[in-house]
């Protein structure tokens, strides 16, 4: 304090205190979220009951979750505190399918109890893919090794299947007994008016009636889906240590700025050597070794040296503990060098190690058997490989170095645990985007062919989330949004949630086809009825993951922009990527 000076902190172990701190953040940002959907909420809905039906939803949905994590002793971390702004985003979405179409019947039958029984038996079917393809796609990330990954995807999971019991159960509960008490009459408040085709169903439509129109389109679609493939599983994970703390805050600071303006690693690799160490020669080739590390690309080198801590380079700190170690050194170095003299005795090497053992420093270095025979020590180097993500390279250089040493050398450290990490965040998420689609591809033939007989259908209805994911590496790969932690589960999220978009409007285009309606009527009712639905429940999710943005966290943000990415490009591959597949493959008769 009495420096006339700022000052910044950085050390490993009070990242802990300040993830804690972060963790804070996310409190406003549900707040936020909670009344960005409250509006929409009232624009879409314009009744109180039905607000209140669906808030209370949610609540319970949340009550649901948490008690589950409290059961499992789950800890609630910054992917987990995720969870309650997901249910308020993708948990709204139930309810609006469910009392928009109930309304929609009501003006049918005037009978809440018949009007039910409609819903539960018509949107009820799409209501339960989606459901089951959501659940997947957020429970795919329980494959992972990471356990926060597994937590956030087994959590959001059963959130959402929460939220499907509830509006399956509790929400036409609730609003049938509130409608029971009402005169015939009142229902007449909820017709809707008769279909209008807007202007932009009208342009929709001029393209989807055009075959020659239609296929160019899909060319282009596929065209950039399928090159973004390709990209996407070529891209390397990366991981920022303070990725998951605020920008703002005084560690970050420090981080970078040792990192950007100071030559110095802020990773560790360790070198375990075991050997004869009495052997004379161990020590050449070691010398040797160290060496070749001297222009190796992701070390830490001071005046044309590899920055190494190991028994030699720390040898005046072992002399300033234990003196005996300055006179047994100078019997192996008698030419002062810094480096083992070639004719140095088994007995003189063995006389320096013990006394070197014997200072408080030596057992951190050196390892001494039962028999009391010095077989192997510790080699610290000094890294700089981005936390892993030059990790393999840096493996694969220190092992070229080592080769000239004739003993069992081992190496390990974070840059090399965060390498094989890495490696597990890019196979889960290529894992699970796998295993949701291969699951949308499977049940969604099956579904559709027994409630529509048309598995053709259903395996149209599953093509464009594969499409979406082929668009979101290639954002991704255009905007150089990283593949980390957090944006490696957005390829199976987005393939659980915004495949309920097509799902839905599919749907809805079979049970109008059913009763004979045209292709153009068939998409003109679907846009303008559950389009609407899907639109809102898209803005709800959009909200819910938007406000993600404000928080200064460089991982959420990141995971944030890239799913909004992603439900755009769902919105957009279900009200017209999917009906210019069923225009060319399904729809064909007019």
């Amino acid at each position: 304090k009495s420096i006339d000076a700022k000052a910044l902190t950085y050390g490993v172990k009070l990242l802990n205190y300040y993830y804690v701190k972060t963790e804070e953040r996310l409190i406003p940002a549900f707040l936020i979220a909670l009344i960005l959907i409250l509006a929409l909420m009232i624009l879409n809905f314009r009744r109180l009951s039905d607000i209140a039906i669906s808030l209370t939803t949610l609540f319970l949905a949340m009550l649901w979750t948490f008690g589950l994590a409290g059961l499992l002793e789950w800890k609630i971390d910054v992917m987990a505190g995720m969870v309650p702004i997901l249910i308020l985003g993708l948990g709204i979405d139930f309810s609006f399918h469910v009392l928009m179409n109930y309304r929609e019947k009501l003006k049918e039958t005037s009978d809440p109890k018949n009007s039910t029984y409609l819903v539960l038996s018509t949107v009820g079917i799409a209501l339960l893919l989606a459901m089951v393809t959501t659940v997947v796609g957020f429970s795919s990330n329980g494959i992972s090794k990471i356990p926060s990954m597994r937590h956030f995807g087994f959590l959001s999971a059963f959130s959402i299947l929460a939220t499907f019991v509830l509006n399956l159960t509790f929400v036409p509960a609730m609003r049938g007994l509130l409608d029971l008490r009402k005169a015939k009459k009142q229902f007449e408040a909820f017709k809707q008016r008769e279909l209008v085709k807007n202007g932009v169903i009208k342009r929709l439509l001029w393209f989807i009636k055009k075959p020659s129109i239609v296929v160019i389109f899909l060319l282009i679609i596929f065209g950039v889906a399928l090159p973004g493939w390709a990209l996407g599983f070529g891209m390397k994970a990366s991981y920022d240590l303070t990725g998951e703390l605020a920008t703002d805050l005084d560690i970050t600071k420090a981080y970078d700025i040792l990192n950007e303006e100071f030559d110095v690693g802020t990773e560790t690799v360790f070198i375990r050597v075991d050997g004869k160490l009495t052997d004379p020669k161990f020590w050449n080739e070691l010398e040797k070794a160290l060496e070749n590390m001297n222009d190796d690309k992701y070390i830490v080198v001071y005046g044309e040296k590899a920055h190494v801590e190991w028994i030699l380079s720390l040898l005046p700190f072992f002399i300033m503990e234990d003196q005996r170690v300055a006179g047994a050194y100078i019997l192996v170095d008698k030419n002062r060098d810094g480096k083992i003299d070639r004719d140095v005795t088994p007995a003189e090497l063995k006389a320096f190690l013990s006394a070197l053992y014997e200072a408080p420093m030596g057992k951190y270095y050196l390892h001494r058997d039962e028999n009391g025979n010095f077989d192997g020590l510790i080699i610290r180097v000094a890294t700089r490989t981005k936390l892993g993500y030059h990790g393999k390279k840096l493996l694969e250089e220190l092992k070229e170095d080592f080769k000239v040493v004739n003993a069992n050398v081992s190496f390990t450290g974070m840059p090399i645990i965060w390498a094989r990490g890495l490696d597990d965040i890019r196979d889960s998420m290529t894992n699970s985007i796998f295993l949701c689609l291969a699951f949308a591809f499977i049940v969604l033939p099956i579904t559709f062919g027994l409630f529509h007989r048309s598995p053709l259908l259903g395996f149209l209805t599953a093509l464009p989330p594969f499409i979406t994911i082929g668009w979101l590496f290639m954002t991704m790969k255009f905007l150089g949004i990283p593949l980390n932690i957090m944006t490696a589960m957005v390829g199976a999220i987005i393939v659980g949630i915004g495949i309920d978009y097509p799902i839905h409007i599919a749907n809805r285009w079979a049970l109008e086809r059913k009763e004979g309606k045209t292709l153009e009527e068939c998409y003109a009712i679907s846009l303008s009825s559950t389009g609407k639905e899907v639109l809102y429940s898209a803005l709800t999710t959009l909200v819910a993951f938007g406000v993600f943005i404000l928080i200064p966290i460089p991982v959420i943000a990141q995971f944030a922009i890239t799913t909004l990415f992603g439900l755009i490009y769902s919105f957009v591959g279900a009200v017209l990527t999917l009906p210019l597949l069923l225009r060319l493959f399904w729809h064909r008769s007019d």
